[in-house]
């Protein structure tokens, strides 16, 4: 069996600084006993929730988002803290993280064990235990091969760093590992529930075009000035939420140039954007003999870091005029922090079911951090300068 595998090999690991060592020290020997413990204790629990995994996960129209509330409200029952490996769901059993907190702060001495649910049934767990105001913790995870569940130890760390946030975020940081020269980041767990209706808001106008590769939720905008938007970035983005498949260009090759057609471009951005055809000449590279676009894909000097915040609706209000405003907060995990900033996006709802963006504005705050995920388009004068030649 796998697992069992997994633990021979990771006892090993132990034992390669030296056998004498290892009996020396009966805490690394107890720390191999209680991950052995611990991968039995995870298959079990898969094992539990098995009918769950198999009703869900054999629907012709699976939803990985349900099939990992109905796991996340099963273990809540067996006690089990939880959550969804995204933070989309409330977390159940939350405030044993919060007591956990407080005993760490006052160094009294505590364990707790976070599982954390994947959209394929799976989960990574997290069993941390204090002492004397430190924190350990043990990482594992467990996955479904063909209806069978494998637990893997994955490794074991000292937190360096942890705080709870007043957005009711639980963040911890590993120690960097000897010879490792990677970021670790952080990991983060929401624990204070969030208004269902703000979640679902967040899920339909805001996550589906996100932060990543575009300055929609980034910048302030309104419909008399969209200056500071990047109308290529959006074109790729909004032709997959219109089309649900990427523009039709060759990404894989550098420095190639499309000449896209003026109806095709501006349909694009005309579904989602209340925005002039001039606007968008203007704002782009448009030749009007040809009445085409000049559109060039992202190359590798215009490549994001692969870490991305995520967005997380905290309040609406439903406008006279049929819009929604919604106060969004920019989470970001990997940098251990809960609210980079936040800002006020109005959405028009459209009766076909779609959606048009009206405005955004960045809410100011001294609290604000700047934003360091977005990179920009090459200038013209910088694409010439690589690419001019090829």
């Amino acid at each position: 069996m796998k697992v069992r595998l997994m633990i021979i090999i990771g006892v090993i690991s132990f034992l390669l600084g030296g056998c004498n060592k290892i009996q020396k020290n009966s805490n690394q020997v107890q720390l191999v006993q209680r991950t052995e413990e611990i991968l039995v204790e995870s298959e079990d629990l898969a094992d539990d929730y098995f009918h769950i995994y198999k009703e869900r996960w054999n629907q012709s129209n699976r939803n990985s988002l349900k099939l990992q509330q109905d796991i996340i409200e099963y273990l809540g029952r067996k006690n089990y803290i939880a959550v969804d490996i995204n933070n989309q769901i409330d977390m159940v059993n939350g405030e044993l993280v919060k007591k956990f907190c407080k005993n760490v702060q006052n160094e009294v001495n505590d364990s707790i064990t976070i599982i954390s649910i994947m959209e394929s049934g799976g989960f990574v767990r997290y069993d941390l235990n204090s002492q004397n105001g430190e924190i350990y913790a043990i990482c594992s995870n467990m996955t479904w091969d063909q209806d069978a569940p494998e637990a893997e130890y994955i490794n074991e760390f000292q937190v360096q760093s942890w705080k709870y946030t007043k957005n009711g975020y639980f963040f911890i940081e590993e120690y960097d590992r000897q010879g490792y020269d990677g970021y670790h980041g952080k990991i983060g767990f929401r624990v204070e529930p969030l208004d269902e209706a703000c979640r679902e808001l967040n899920r339909k106008y805001v996550m589906p075009v996100g932060y990543a590769g575009n300055k929609l939720f980034i910048t302030n905008w309104n419909q008399s000035d969209y200056s500071q938007l990047d109308f290529y970035d959006l074109y790729e983005i909004m032709y997959l939420l219109k089309y649900e498949k990427y523009v039709p260009y060759n990404y894989s090759q550098e420095g190639v140039e499309y000449y896209i057609p003026k109806q095709d471009f501006e349909e694009v951005i005309q579904t989602f954007l209340t925005v002039e055809s001039e606007v968008l000449e203007s704002n782009a590279i448009y030749n009007a003999e040809t009445k085409t676009y000049l559109y060039r894909p992202r190359g590798l000097y215009e490549v994001e870091y692969p870490e991305y915040p995520y967005s997380e609706v905290v309040g609406f209000t439903e406008n006279s005029d049929g819009t929604i405003t919604l106060t969004v907060n920019v989470v970001f995990p990997y940098n251990g922090d809960s609210q980079v900033y936040s800002h006020e996006v109005v959405v028009r709802p459209l009766d076909n079911g779609g959606v048009q963006y009206v405005s955004n504005r960045i809410i100011p705050s001294e609290d604000n951090q700047e934003e360091t995920w977005y990179t920009p388009r090459l200038t013209e004068e910088e694409w010439k300068e690589i690419y001019g030649g090829k």
